[in-house]
């Protein structure tokens, strides 16, 4: 068999012997038959009588080098082993081929472009399939929808095809080597190839045929394309189809129109070139998706188009759809399967896609390639924008060149190189004329962290001259040149925004740079589009809110898509049943870069983070205000673009006084887009008489794919009363003793004593109706289990020694009566070779009713920066698992990581307080807290009030700052409990702005008090 070796190490090759791109479509032989082409029901195209799939099982061999091949038919001969296609070779068969990679910037390869390693791994395939009479007399086509990444095609021993672009179909002609009856398939996949180097994105590597393969069979003569162009007028009364059909001269087609009811619109004869005039069209919008349908027929076949009218226009630096201003609501999201790597099935894209919409996400960015050719088709019936981006990355080719030049001009060698000007230009048309028919493709992205220069301009060019009805989008384009922006000379300031893309588009930027030097500088005549922002990685994000609250006040800023949807993890069985999510490293992958890859909104199988629900709340779209003149009336501002609140919502109120309901109501309430209304509730004054909260719900009010009737697109909270909750704990008073045994102090109240230890300083004793609560000392401290946002200050907090502060005691006093006795000790916590970061002096005063008042005056070293937190650590005996609490929940919480978080009383357990990211870290903490009880199952324990944070888990600072995956934490019997006056706020700086001042614990003296007691 012919095998030219030579092709997959060719810049000047891309593709041999494949068809000219194409939109996706599959031929049917009815039209009844064609509306179950891709439904949010399944995909219905092997019910087509002209589609024959040939996913399942193959022939397999794996080879560790392709060029030591020297005689290809004896390797196929000695093939001996199977493999599912689709698949990828690195997650089959027990892993025993090769491993998954996982790599961020890094190429795989040594960085010499375009050369690649003398010894290329590869795998063999093969498959027998049987073609009836019938079929053999059709044209048979052969598609590839991806294969990583590159490959040859023999059929029946005779080579065919080679083609590279690992997330593009490849489309193959067969027709003159088959026959009717058995045929051979036979493919070669390389696990790298010269487009290797423009496919460097942030993602595990991994290599086969990933995406379905199947056979079209076609008429003599049939349609090879069509575009339907769609133009709606700038009063929108009009709309207009322009047909283009690639089309024999001879061959008759007809069409038949369809409105979204299901009307006939118009039904003919159509040309090469047709146009079909609407009026009074009904447009595509996120909240609407209306489709019509276009049938083609011609000969036995008949061609399914889904169509959208939608406008998109760019007008004073707003973007505008059908003439409104909207925002991107977005998400990033790879192809990423648990278990089957960058395998991702129908009815799994269709998952994730619902769980955007339940969160309110109307965007999505295919990071960094194009998506399966059916991930559009379900944007458009969802209502879910595209950012669709080309297969183009380039990050790890910063390595070429001087160490200065790192970021910038280094990212520049391919990209402004006009050798790899074809391989650009061959992926911009791969992605377009695949993907060009589909209403929610918003924007062409010529790729993403490649630098600038000629090919992304020329790919530009080629977007807007072969389609100008969507945005062209640069991620590089406007990161690289935003320096100029930042300098006071106009002529400068002129270079700083991106010319060849029609939107200007950030990575995690600061809100305050993005509203100074977009938003408000008359120099950028373009809306800007955050391509990236809130890195989600592990507890995270937590700058949701001052984004979002800048994206409404300003019509330049688009919005963005946070980085990023799901954490892309490899899960492995281990042989005690339970399942270990993987990250970098973990199969001796090198280079790699860790956990970085999990780093999303969604765990690997689909469960939401607390991430996921900050975003729901950040993206919910109403905004409610109370009336400072009239109680119980307030406002609603609609968040929505398109379409009255009313129609899909209703309003549900719920006001609660110190935890318990008092009023409650159910409202539908009309508000236009940007519109803000007045409505009264049942709320009377005479119902404020405490802590008073009241909570605003948008409530489905008819079910939709992604939602119930009653299911609630999120949630807003005002408070109308910030009265102190009172726990109604009345408690005997006793007359207080101390008496002390050696160095241990005992302060007794009735049945609760206390015991101090006045060497230490600390309490060390805390017992209530005989039981014992505190298993250990207590402590103070500042360090928390470091986030994967904490990646870069934590190495300031290590250097100082927070992770191995000491507490020193120096001195301590009692005083006191029959009342209340105080234990006051003097503490310093310093780390070995260091001056003290943090001195205490703290007062402990047990009263007669049996409470232990605290309250510490606390001073930080100057030198420091930012403190983790700071709070007392008690170890609580075993058996405490139960969790009362005022303050915000039910979820977690921090300062800057609360939205999704409502103020009220809430129960747990200590069991479910930990949310288990891959990596372990700080999780659990409730914000505001002003009433926590945590007990045992008879309901006994201890009691905290005052103004505070906490977390109550069953693993302590030390094991979660160590342990690296969450399969290997052992939860501890007893509970760890962290009473804290501050914890630093959570931001995104894993990968975005470092955290905002105002949530960062920064004072330098601060007092902080809290009152225990048992229950």
């Amino acid at each position: 068999m012919n095998f030219d070796k030579t092709l997959y190490r060719s810049l000047a090759v891309q593709h041999i012997g494949c068809e000219a791109p194409r939109a996706y479509f599959i031929p049917y032989q009815s039209e009844n038959i064609s509306d179950g082409d891709i439904t949010l029901s399944g995909s219905g195209r092997e019910r087509s009588a002209y589609f024959k799939s040939l996913c399942g099982e193959w022939d397999f061999r794996w080879l560790p080098s392709v060029d030591r091949i020297t005689d290809p038919d004896a390797e196929f001969a000695a093939m001996d082993e199977k493999i599912t296609v689709p698949g990828c070779w690195q997650v089959e068969n027990g892993m025993k081929y090769d491993v998954p990679q996982y790599t961020n910037i890094n190429y795989p390869i040594p960085c010499d472009p375009p050369h690649i390693p003398d010894d290329v791994p590869c795998g063999l395939y093969r498959r027998f399939f049987t073609l009836t009479p019938e079929q053999a007399e059709k044209r048979v086509y052969i598609n590839f929808e991806g294969v990583d990444s590159a490959f040859y095609l023999w059929i029946n021993g005779e080579f065919k095809a080679y083609s590279q672009v690992s997330h593009c179909t490849t489309e193959v002609e067969i027709t003159d080597l088959v026959t009717a009856g058995r045929n051979e398939i036979r493919v070669i996949v390389t696990k790298w190839c010269d487009g290797t180097y423009l496919e460097d994105q942030d993602m595990w590597r991994m290599s086969g045929i990933f995406r379905e393969t199947f056979l079209l069979f076609r008429d003599a003569e049939h349609i090879k394309d069509v575009f339907v162009r769609t133009e709606v007028s700038e009063d929108l009364s009009e709309a207009s189809l322009k047909l283009e059909i690639d089309k024999p001269e001879n061959l008759p087609v007809t069409l038949r129109l369809t409105a979204p009811d299901g009307t006939v619109i118009c039904e003919g004869a159509a040309d090469c070139r047709t146009v079909i005039g609407i009026s009074s069209p009904i447009l595509w919008n996120d909240e609407r998706p209306e489709l019509y349908t276009l049938y083609l027929h011609a000969g036995n076949e008949v061609l399914r188009f889904p169509v959208g009218l939608r406008r998109i226009d760019v007008k004073n630096k707003t973007v505008l759809l059908n003439g409104r201003k909207f925002k991107a609501r977005g998400v990033d999201r790879h192809d990423s399967h648990p278990i089957l790597g960058h395998t991702v099935p129908f009815d799994h894209m269709l998952r994730d896609l619902l769980i955007m919409k339940a969160n309110n996400i109307n965007t999505v960015r295919t990071s960094h390639y194009p998506n399966d050719p059916r991930f559009a088709a379900l944007c458009d019936l969802l209502g879910i924008y595209v950012c669709d981006e080309a297969d183009i990355e380039t990050h790890g080719i910063q390595v070429c060149g001087p160490r200065e030049t790192m970021y910038t001009t280094n990212w520049d060698c391919l990209t402004d190189n006009p050798d790899w000007t074809a391989a650009y230009l061959d992926r911009a048309e791969r992605l377009l004329e695949r993907d060009k028919n589909h209403p929610s493709v918003i924007m062409w992205s010529v790729g993403n962290e490649s630098g600038i220069g000629m090919n992304h301009r020329l790919m530009s060019d080629y977007f807007r001259r072969r389609d100008p009805s969507r945005l062209v989008h640069s991620e590089d384009g406007t990161r690289r040149v935003q320096e100029y922006l930042h300098s006071d000379d106009p002529a400068e300031q002129e270079k700083g925004w991106c010319r060849y893309a029609d939107i200007q588009s950030l990575m995690y930027p600061p809100v305050d740079e993005i509203v100074k030097y977009y938003a408000e500088n008359p120099v950028v005549p373009q809306p800007l589009f955050l391509c990236e922002y809130s890195h989600a990685m592990g507890n995270g994000p937590g700058d949701l809110k001052k984004y979002w609250k800048a994206f409404y006040e300003h019509d330049a800023l688009f919005g963005g898509c946070v980085w990023e949807f799901c954490d892309h993890s490899v899960a492995v069985k281990l042989p005690d049943g339970r399942i270990k999510y993987t990250y970098g490293g973990d199969f001796g992958d090198t280079p790699n870069d860790g956990n970085f890859c999990v780093d999303g909104l969604v765990f690997p199988d689909r469960r939401p983070s607390s991430g996921m629900n900050e975003l729901k709340s950040a993206l919910f779209p109403a905004e409610f205000a109370a009336d400072p003149e009239k109680p119980g009336r307030f406002t609603m501002t609609s968040r929505r673009f398109f379409t009255d609140i009313a129609e899909d919502f209703d309003v549900v109120y719920t006001l609660e006084v110190n935890g318990e309901v008092i009023r409650s109501g159910r409202l539908n309430l009309h508000c236009q887009p940007w519109e803000t209304v007045s409505f009264d509730t049942a709320i009377l004054p005479s119902d404020i008489t405490g802590a008073a909260y009241v909570t605003f719900e948008l409530a489905y009010n008819h079910p939709t794919p992604w939602a119930k009737t009653g299911d609630t697109a999120g949630f807003r909270q005002i408070c109308l009363s910030d009265s102190r909750f009172t726990p109604g704990n009345i408690r005997t008073v006793y007359p207080v003793t101390a008496e002390t045994a050696g160095n241990i102090l005992t302060v007794t109240a009735g049945e609760t004593s206390y015991g101090f230890d006045t060497v230490s300083g600390m309490p060390v004793s805390m017992v209530h109706e005989g039981r014992e609560y505190l298993a250990r000392p207590a402590a103070f401290s500042v360090w928390r289990a470091p986030t994967d946002n904490d990646r870069y200050i934590r190495n300031s907090w290590q250097s100082e020694g927070l992770d191995r502060l000491t507490s020193f005691c120096h001195g301590t006093e009692t005083t006191g009566d029959a009342d209340s006795v105080t234990f006051t000790a003097k503490t310093a916590l310093a780390a070995d070779s260091k001056t003290p970061s943090v001195e205490i002096t703290a007062s402990y005063t047990v009263t007669g009713d049996g409470r232990l008042k605290i309250k510490s005056y606390v001073k930080v070293a100057e030198r420091l920066p930012f403190l983790p937190r700071f709070g007392l650590d008690l170890v609580l005996t075993e058996g405490i698992e139960n969790l009362r609490w005022f303050g915000f929940g039910p979820y977690d919480s921090y300062c800057d990581k609360r939205l999704s978080a409502g103020k009220g009383l809430f129960t747990s357990t200590v069991t479910d307080s930990y949310e288990h990211p891959i990596k372990p870290q700080e999780s659990g903490n409730h914000y505001g807290t002003e009433y926590a009880e945590i007990t045992a199952l008879n309901h006994q324990g201890i009691a905290a009030e005052g103004i505070f944070e906490f977390s109550a888990l069953h693993y302590s600072v030390s094991q979660l700052g160590t342990v690296g995956h969450d399969c290997d934490l052992v939860p501890s019997p007893l509970t760890f409990l962290s009473l804290n006056h501050a914890v630093s706020g959570i931001g995104s700086n894993s990968c975005g702005p470092e955290l905002d001042g105002k949530y960062r614990l920064s004072a330098k003296e601060f007092t902080f008090e809290l009152e225990l007691y048992g229950i």
